[in-house]
């Protein structure tokens, strides 16, 4: 039978004290931000309709800006660039 020395088994269970930590925070922070994604979804689906209905007005905006410039250069062809795609 092999004496285990008591200032190594005391560094193990340290170790494993230190693991068993990190592994409850890292739990704590996974349950965390699973209701940070779930806010933020809600948030998303409420916010969505308000978007796609302003980027169809921009779209427009921006017909009618190619529009009016193309008729201001005699209807040459306008390509507007970073507008809304």
């Amino acid at each position: 039978m092999h004496l285990v020395n008591s200032s190594y088994v005391s560094t193990v269970a340290e170790g494993l004290l230190h693991n068993l930590q990190l592994a409850r925070r890292y739990d704590y922070k996974a349950e965390e931000w699973a209701g940070v994604r779930t806010k933020l979804l809600e948030e998303l689906k409420a916010v969505q309709p308000r978007v796609s209905v302003l980027t169809r007005q921009s779209k427009e905006i921006q017909v009618q800006l190619t529009k009016e410039i193309s008729k201001r250069y005699n209807n040459r062809p306008v390509y507007i660039t970073g507008g809304v795609a």
